[in-house]
């Protein structure tokens, strides 16, 4: 034991009060008190029982053994494991858990043992082979402390023991055993609707022989679902009971069948030390921490963007609370930051995927199983080589109800027609252009190539994984309670599609509401483009009077805003996202100008065209404007 512990370089001060005597197998172990003094020291020798003997006595002082390792409880921060015997302690102390060892092979834990236990340590885990023990040991620290701490249990698999990780090097799985304890509350006073399982041994013969017979299947989906963690290459449920986090391996239903969580679900899982995040968060907070992240790593056409990706990131882990989600319609020509746009949302969002260019099976059954944000990139809607298929699957993600059929030749009668909930959130980032029924369903961004460079770095990942353990906590707390309600943030479909951000944005930072209803009258702006002519012609109208002034058949968006917001009051201005969408709507084309800024082009008999089109009248335009 010795060895292993200097291999891995622990101070001395963790096996001080541990001695092989030179030449024998003889074990002396010295008890010590919490500052250090010697209680007693227990002698192990093969093949005899071991002798007890106090530095005045033969016998133990005060008549009764103590906990092994009290000396090392100057450590101890909030968590501590108890552990059987002296050998488990110091492998534990040996693979950084803190821990304290029962004496005796039976974990003979008593109520005195517990009294030199600080008022710091908040978490007692007491880990065992064997649950009747670990429950015996749980019951007799919940009287001690009157519920003072919170206990948990967790279970040895493999019938090994802290001391048989160690040798065998598993340091990794030990800590996970201890991390996946399970918070137990004594059966008299449990509430009916609280079912805390000691958890099973993982591969051990006796287990083994236990689930014989069970049914097993893969279920990713279970009731009271947190989010899933992974460590190495295991992945498990995250869930809660008053108000902790705790995790598990298997979820059984009714009939005894035991799920598991799909083991290579493509999304960012938690990890371990989701257990250890802090509840109380402030959101506020949290929401700008989103916004310079995206900041960071994405350049934006409007300034408000960021707000309505951070709601959206929001809304994501609080799917189940609404009716409809916003689809997210990144458009651009290539290397303008789309698909940098989904793999950022992908980093932040509750249990995302991103695909390419999906089938239509992908789609439905993805949504059906997983209930999994999905980011797709480069997909063809329409055209010759447009799938429509995916396109009426995309059309009914947004509404919380609209299901799509599907027949399984498998079956016979009645049970061939399967009906499948694709309500789910949704990014969609492509070059070209989506039809328009899809694009009513969507908020959509024209992106451009970015100036600043520094958007290009990689992605911090670490800060990313901070951020959703955030929003993991920001879902748990959630979870069983009502989001306030809000009344109309605009109308029709765009009401339905603004609600949900809306009813975030008032639960996060309601400060921030006046700002939002701006940026939800710009969008209705965006959206009366689709609906009516009236807009069109103003800007038909200001091209025009741009081109009479300057007579040049290439001009910036800003030159044509400015135009239209002459003599606007502040709160009818437009903005120069609204109308760059409303020029590319009316088919000017988009073209990179000498000073290397985006603008846009026309032929004069195009022009003409508009002019005819829409009927301008109060234009005066030169008479060359008529050429072809």
């Amino acid at each position: 034991m010795k060895e292993y512990l200097k291999q891995r370089g622990f101070d001395n001060e963790i096996i001080k009060a541990w001695k092989l005597e030179p030449g024998t197998n003889e074990v002396k172990i010295n008890y010590l008190d919490p500052e250090g003094n010697l209680l007693y020291k227990r002698r192990n020798r093969p093949g005899k029982e071991p002798k007890y003997i106090s530095p005045s006595s033969d016998k133990m002082p005060g008549g009764h053994s103590w906990l092994y390792g009290l000396h090392m409880l100057k450590y101890v921060k909030d968590t501590l494991l108890i552990v059987e015997g002296e050998y488990n302690c110091i492998s534990a102390w040996s693979m950084d858990r803190c821990a304290l060892g029962v004496p005796g092979q039976a974990m003979s834990l008593k109520e005195y043992h517990l009294k030199d236990i600080p008022d710091t340590v908040k978490k007692i885990k007491i880990l065992c082979d064997d649950p009747k023990f670990a429950t015996e040991r749980a019951k007799e620290v919940l009287k001690y402390y009157d519920w003072q701490k919170e206990v948990y249990i967790a279970q040895y698999p493999d019938n090994k023991d802290a001391n048989d990780y160690l040798k065998e090097g598993r340091v990794t799985d030990f800590q996970v055993i201890t991390n996946m304890a399970v918070r137990y509350f004594e059966d008299q006073l449990m509430s009916p609707d609280i079912k805390v399982k000691i958890p099973e041994a993982g591969k051990g013969k006796k287990d083994s022989k236990e689930k014989k017979g069970k049914k097993e299947k893969i279920k990713t989906l279970i009731p009271g679902l947190i989010h899933l963690v992974k460590e190495s290459e295991t992945v498990a449920y995250l869930l809660q009971n008053s108000g902790k986090f705790y995790i598990k391996e298997t979820y059984t239903l009714e009939d005894g069948t035991v799920c598991r969580p799909k083991q290579d679900l493509p999304i960012h899982c938690c990890g371990l030390d989701i257990v250890e995040e802090p509840r109380n968060i402030n959101y506020e907070d949290l929401l700008e921490e989103i916004i310079n992240f995206i900041k960071s790593c994405l350049e934006m056409p409007e300034e408000t963007d960021y707000l309505i990706l951070a709601l959206w990131v929001f809304h994501t882990y609080v799917i189940e609370k609404f009716e409809t989600t916003p689809i997210i319609y990144f458009q651009g020509v290539k290397e303008t930051g789309k698909t940098r746009a989904g793999e950022v949302l992908e980093y932040l969002s509750y249990k995302c995927e991103r695909l390419t260019s999906p089938t239509e099976a992908t789609l439905f059954r993805s949504a059906e199983y997983f209930k999994t944000s999905l980011i797709v990139d480069e997909i063809h809607l329409w055209g010759k080589e447009g799938n429509r298929e995916v396109g009426q699957l995309i059309k009914s993600r947004y509404k919380r109800g609209l299901k799509v059929s599907r027949i399984d030749m498998n079956k016979k009668g009645e049970d061939q027609v399967e009906y499948f909930d694709v309500f789910a959130p949704l990014v969609i980032s492509t070059t070209e252009s989506i039809p328009a029924i899809i694009e009513s369903r969507c908020i959509s961004f024209l992106m451009q190539k970015n100036k600043d460079p520094g958007v290009e770095r990689f992605i911090d990942k670490e800060l990313a994984r901070k951020i959703r353990n955030k929003l993991t906590v920001f879902r748990a707390n959630f979870m069983d309670q009502k989001l306030k309600e809000v009344g109309s943030i605009s109308r029709r479909r765009l009401n339905e599609l603004l609600n949900p951000l809306y009813q975030v944005l008032m639960e996060v930072a309601p400060d921030r509401e006046n700002e939002f209803k701006l940026i939800s009258k710009s969008l209705e702006q965006i959206k009366e483009i689709e609906e009516e002519f009236t807009i069109e012609a103003e800007v038909v109208e200001a091209v025009v009077e741009n081109y009479n002034e300057t007579g040049e058949m290439t001009f910036l968006t800003a030159e044509i805003t400015n135009r239209l917001n002459d003599e606007k009051s502040e709160k009818d201005l437009f903005s120069s996202r609204f109308i760059g969408r409303c020029l590319v709507s009316l088919g000017f084309k988009k073209k990179r100008l000498i000073n290397g800024k985006r603008g846009f082009n026309f032929k004069l008999s195009f022009l003409n065209n508009l002019i005819t089109q829409y009927k301008i009248k109060n234009s005066e335009p030169q008479e060359n404007l008529f050429e072809s």
